[in-house]
């Protein structure tokens, strides 16, 4: 398959919880313009973003202040390093970063996030989102962090393999949809 652009997905999964929680958060979405491209199962990959949103979307609420911040960027490692729990070697990345401003991780629970029917939300949740963001990364050969304070908010990054193939973003291509029908999917 060929590379792929993470910002036309990442921006499908702002735009979906955007428009379902109209004002009420605020959102800053920061692409990166000349983004690498990278080899991705598009449905796969914006499954696993659309569930850390959705954790994102909760953590905040829909209170009056709550804050959600989206940014792609090229990382581009000469060397082998390590981000917290992540071991990067040397080479091209795409970087998803989603930073939300709600309560945040207590540090006995961090090292828990990723553990199959792990939760701290209550019966009513399985504990299977970020087990399942875990391994379509993974089975991507990225790798995902997630680092957080109480009190402090939240951070997910997210890297991807890539090449330094640079994809442009060539805007939502809606200009020429027109029509009045409706589709279900």
């Amino acid at each position: 398959q060929p590379p792929g652009n993470m910002n036309t997905v990442m921006n499908r999964c702002v735009d979906f919880f955007r428009n379902a929680h109209g004002a009420k958060i605020t959102w800053k979405v920061q692409p990166e313009h000349d983004l690498f491209g990278a080899r991705f199962d598009e449905a796969k990959v914006q499954q696993a973003l659309t569930k850390i949103l959705e954790n994102a979307v909760e953590a905040v609420g829909l209170g009056s202040n709550g804050e959600i911040s989206v940014q792609t960027r090229n990382v581009d490692l000469t060397e082998s390093t390590q981000d917290r729990n992540v071991r990067l070697t040397a080479g091209a990345y795409v970087c998803i970063e989603i930073v939300d401003n709600g309560p945040g991780i207590a540090e006995d629970v961090l090292p828990r996030i990723f553990e199959p029917f792990f939760t701290t939300k209550g019966k009513s949740h399985r504990g299977l989102g970020l087990a399942l963001v875990y391994g379509i990364i993974s089975n991507h050969g990225g790798g995902v962090v997630v680092s957080g304070e109480p009190n402090k908010g939240t951070s997910a990054r997210v890297y991807l393999p890539a090449e330094k193939q640079l994809l442009r973003d060539g805007g939502n291509g809606n200009e020429d949809l027109h029509g009045a029908e409706t589709i279900l999917v």
